[in-house]
């Protein structure tokens, strides 16, 4: 395998994460890493994108586990990264979480609730580009250049948040929307800087 890059995704044993997983593994020579909270399950979306049809032999899937509620968990994936393959040329910041309680009786407080959406749809999201941010500049040798995405929302636009009745979600999902917003920001600042 002739120089591969290097991609992790977080939280890609399910969903849009997974989805991109798969077609970055159809699509060339990747070392593509399974991001997940839960090791077991990031090992079977691993198997799972390895025996679909049409993978190049070149294709490397392997899970890492990496919890964006958890400092130490992010701070072992960067440093297993860097010591399995020395660099990272993509990283996909795609965890996020969403709690359906939003807005009902019982349960945590909204503070809770709104604590956990931030600490992964945001705060996980910063730690995590600051961990992996040596291994990324360690990419630019040879002709790599590095990128780190953010997976965000339509749902964290303010320009759609703030149109008329025209907008059926207008006054749903507040708390998912504004960690999103949040972390559009949080894009934009990091485009800024690099």
């Amino acid at each position: 395998m002739a120089n591969p890059m290097v991609i992790l995704v977080t939280g890609a044993n399910q969903g849009l994460g997974y989805y991109a997983s798969e077609i970055l593994a159809k699509s060339g020579n990747y070392i593509i890493l399974i991001g997940s909270r839960d090791l077991n399950k990031g090992q079977e979306a691993a198997q799972k994108i390895l025996q679909e049809p049409g993978n190049p032999s070149s294709t490397k899937v392997e899970a890492v586990q990496i919890d964006l509620s958890s400092d130490e968990s992010i701070h072992l994936a960067a440093k297993y990264v860097g010591e399995r393959y020395g660099r990272l040329d993509i990283l996909v910041n795609n965890a996020g979480y969403y709690d359906f309680r939003e807005g009902t009786d019982g349960g945590p407080s909204w503070r809770q609730i709104f604590h956990e959406q931030l600490d992964t749809n945001l705060i996980g999201q910063e730690i995590v580009t600051q961990e992996f941010l040596p291994l990324l500049h360690k990419s630019t040798e040879g002709a790599r250049s590095p990128r780190i995405v953010f997976t965000t929302s339509t749902l964290g636009s303010l320009t759609m948040a703030s149109d008329g009745d025209g907008n059926p979600v207008k006054l749903q999902h507040k708390l998912y929307r504004t960690s999103k917003s949040a972390l559009n920001m949080l894009a934009v600042t990091y485009a800024n800087q690099l």
